[in-house]
């Protein structure tokens, strides 16, 4: 329902490339005396990615609870995507260690172009896992596990309903919200009786300037490009209905 903040996108996406290449790189250095191959590489990324995890998880928590999920969530493909790395470097490796008479230089020379080639894998990899990263996460976040506009609005009304009721002028009172399918209602309640309220000049007055605030406001314009729409109803002190409207994309091109 809102647009992709594309420097948000990038802080996170280095934000997960780059702790998990960083305490992978640590956890292997730790390990490098452990010659085991494809089982040393698993060890040390499984402990990057619970490290990453454990730091994040206390960090996103922001005094609640543990916030394992998201922290998971947030790591786990980078950290996948730096594990096929090195497993692929790993592989590159010991096909250049090969001691055949084609794979046998001066020792200065192999040394200058191994660190070359090192430095510029290193380089590719980050650019492929920026890419993959934006790829498979979003992916998976805008396309498989994307909610329904019909949850969003339902999880939207229960955000909303913490909050309420609220008093929003002398009279008036937003009392709670609902959905129903793609559609967010509002109930207020007006502190008068039928005799006090001319009904046919209060539903002119609100239709245009709820048509106005619907309309204009950014994210209630993306909600009805998606098919969503917003419904009001006020009803008196006594519990009798006074007014009700809902606008959806049309109503706003009229």
């Amino acid at each position: 329902m809102n647009g992709v903040n594309p420097v948000a996108l990038i802080t996170e996406m280095l934000g997960g490339l780059v702790p998990t290449y960083l305490l992978s790189r640590l956890a292997l250095y730790l390990l490098k005396k452990w010659e085991g191959g494809i089982g040393r590489l698993a060890a040390g990324h499984v402990a990057s990615l619970a490290l990453c995890t454990v730091i994040a998880g206390f960090g996103m928590a922001d005094g609640g609870s543990f916030a394992w999920e998201g922290a998971l969530s947030t790591y786990f493909l980078p950290q996948v995507f730096w594990f096929g790395f090195d497993v692929w470097r790993e592989r590159r490796k010991s096909i250049r260690s090969d001691p055949t008479p084609n794979n046998q230089q001066a020792p200065d020379q192999a040394r200058a172009k191994s660190r070359f080639k090192n430095v510029m894998e290193n380089v590719l990899a980050l650019v492929i896992g920026l890419i993959t990263f934006f790829g498979a996460k979003y992916l998976v976040q805008d396309v498989l596990l994307k909610p329904s506009l019909d949850d969003e609005i339902a999880q939207a009304s229960v955000g909303l309903n913490r909050n309420l009721p609220q008093k929003i002028d002398e009279i008036t009172t937003l009392e709670r919200t609902s959905s129903k399918g793609p559609v967010l209602q509002y109930h207020y309640t007006i502190l008068l009786t039928p005799d006090l309220v001319d009904a046919k000049t209060f539903s002119s007055n609100m239709s245009s300037q709820l048509k106005g605030l619907v309309c204009s406001a950014d994210s209630m314009v993306d909600t009805l490009n998606d098919g969503g729409g917003y419904r009001y109803t006020y009803v008196y002190e006594t519990g009798q209905p006074l007014f009700d409207t809902t606008l959806f994309k049309a109503d706003c091109i009229k």
